[in-house]
């Protein structure tokens, strides 16, 4: 089973380009553009890695 990531960040250039860079590299990867969505991820699947903005819009990214 390959590695899996989370990205958690609301910029989408960023996001789409660390997502195929890390698919290209055999990690499975989702991503979440907020808090909500992070956790929503975290309550249904568990991630060997996760990388996050600290200043997601709105809310601290370590909240």
């Amino acid at each position: 089973m390959n590695p899996k990531l989370l990205i958690i960040d609301d910029d989408e250039v960023l996001t789409s380009t660390l997502k195929r860079a890390m698919e290209r590299r055999g990690l499975e990867v989702a991503t979440a553009m907020n808090g909500e969505e992070a956790c929503t991820y975290l309550r249904e699947q568990t991630f060997t890695y996760a990388t996050l903005d600290l200043k997601l819009e709105h809310e601290s990214g370590l909240a």
